[in-house]
């Protein structure tokens, strides 16, 4: 909190006003709403028609909503699995157990499927409930990793060449890290 603290007070031309105190459901932490984030939630609920879906105010504070934001990004565990395409063993981002369809990046890249034939028109269904039965038959990349030489245990790595068990990468020679940025010969950084 010392850090929102500091840029509050940074702020000078800008004066937030807090309206509520709450505490947490997740950590039991106080946290605080202000009248900026309720013009944010005014603004971004949406208009159906004639009638606005207020957002409603949040339960969680910042920190354990940025952690539920992060929930659906794996990047750290990797298993072995089958291609559900090719059939060759992989290695990918969703363990085995998963009842995902899940491709390597060169099935996911190719022309061997196309995302049109998972397509489905709207129903009755609440919206979530349609979008969980989409969610689990439309096929997922193994990892994500592309334009790359010999970075197969990594995840979300772009035109990086000898990596291994690094992820958010762009990098040459390098392991055990994350978020390496044209890096070379590196171990273990951030």
């Amino acid at each position: 909190m010392l850090g929102s603290y500091y840029y509050r007070s940074a702020c000078v031309s800008r004066l937030e006003v807090t309206m509520e105190q709450k505490i947490c459901k997740q950590c039991n932490q106080e946290f605080e709403v202000t009248d900026d984030d309720l013009e944010f939630y005014r603004k971004a609920s949406p208009n159906i028609g004639d009638k606005t879906y207020e957002i409603p105010q949040p339960t969680f504070c910042p920190d354990c909503r940025h952690i539920r934001r992060l929930a659906w990004r794996n990047e750290r565990s990797l298993y072995k699995r089958e291609c559900d395409l090719c059939k060759k063993e992989i290695i990918s981002m969703y363990s085995p157990d998963k009842p995902y369809i899940v491709y390597c990046v060169d099935c996911w890249w190719s022309d061997k499927w196309s995302a049109k034939d998972f397509g489905q028109d709207l129903s009755e269904k609440p919206f979530f409930e349609q979008i969980a039965q989409v969610y689990l038959k439309v096929p997922k990349m193994g990892t994500t990793v592309s334009n790359s030489t010999n970075c197969d245990f990594g995840s979300f790595i772009v035109e990086s060449k000898d990596c291994y068990m690094v992820t958010s990468a762009k990098a040459e020679n390098c392991m055990y890290g994350r978020k390496y940025v044209h890096c070379k010969d590196t171990i273990d950084g951030l």
